[in-house]
């Protein structure tokens, strides 16, 4: 199950970056600059902010670009299978066995009649990551629009 969080960008914003083709090639880089170093900026808090038991959490965080001349789009992507589950924590629950009389959980010896998955609270990691660099890329699309005027 994939969860996702969008940066809701101001509207100005994402009309800036949905079709860069109208700027002039040396703006088009600019804005293309900018949307990979925040991007990276982005990945870089996420990593910061991340809740660190093994590391797989922390090494499922990508990033990916597609910059063309029409448009310029970076993506933050959490791969690991378990990141939605720390970012928005999840309800504790109760595995019953099916078809059988007792789970076995591999020990020797040792069957149980039912598991209790405790409940684990929010650590979000991608979210303040998000709110933290969200007013530095607009800053920074504006300055990029705005350098020469």
């Amino acid at each position: 199950m994939a969860k996702f969080i969008r940066a809701n960008l101001e509207e100005c914003t994402y009309k800036a970056i949905s079709d860069i083709s109208k700027y002039d090639d040396e703006t088009k880089r600019r804005l293309q600059n900018v949307v990979r170093d925040k991007t990276d900026a982005l990945a870089d808090a996420a990593i910061k902010n991340a809740h660190v038991h093994t590391g797989n959490l922390m090494a499922g965080i990508q990033r990916e670009y597609d910059l063309t001349p029409e448009h310029a789009t970076g993506k933050v992507i959490a791969k690991a299978p378990h990141s939605h589950l720390i970012e928005f924590g999840h309800r504790g629950g109760l595995v019953l066995p099916i078809r059988k009389k007792a789970l076995a959980p591999g020990g020797d010896g040792w069957f149980m009649s039912h598991a209790v998955i405790p409940a684990q609270p929010a650590h979000p990691f991608m979210q303040p990551a998000v709110n933290q660099v969200q007013p530095e890329f607009d800053a920074a699309l504006k300055e990029a629009i705005d350098h020469d005027t």
